[in-house]
């Protein structure tokens, strides 16, 4: 059995293989490095939401978080039951945030930052 950690690094790393240029942002700029602090400033919702709205890089890191923490092995969230019409790739995902306790909002925050320092660790270039 895997703990956190592995799995954080696993998940990171395979991200990357399949991503290579994902972290250019829309504007330019290095996204992996910019959604921590837009997370510890405005919160994950907003930072989902802004992801949502930038697409691109933004967009396919902040799926990559919400992805993993809704793995069953890592358990933060439930996993959505899926799309509905007109919905984007987030939006599953920012629904199940909002509907769950402060406390599952609270956990996801905290383990979105700790999976973005190894995607941030472990992306190209870097």
């Amino acid at each position: 059995m895997q703990n956190l950690e592995q799995l954080r690094a696993a998940a990171a790393l395979e991200f990357w293989r399949q991503n290579q240029n994902a972290n250019q942002g829309q504007d330019g700029g290095n996204v992996v490095s910019q959604l921590p602090s837009l997370i510890i400033n405005n919160g994950l919702l907003a930072t989902l939401a802004f992801a949502k709205d930038k697409a691109g890089g933004h967009q396919a890191l902040a799926l990559a978080v919400v992805q993993f923490l809704a793995r069953s092995e890592v358990g933060v969230i439930p996993q959505p039951a899926g799309f509905r019409q007109g919905e984007g790739p987030l939006d599953p995902f920012i629904g199940a945030l909002t509907a769950n306790d402060s406390i599952v909002l609270q956990r996801a925050t905290s383990e979105s930052l700790a999976f973005l320092a190894y995607l941030k660790r472990f992306a190209p270039g870097d």
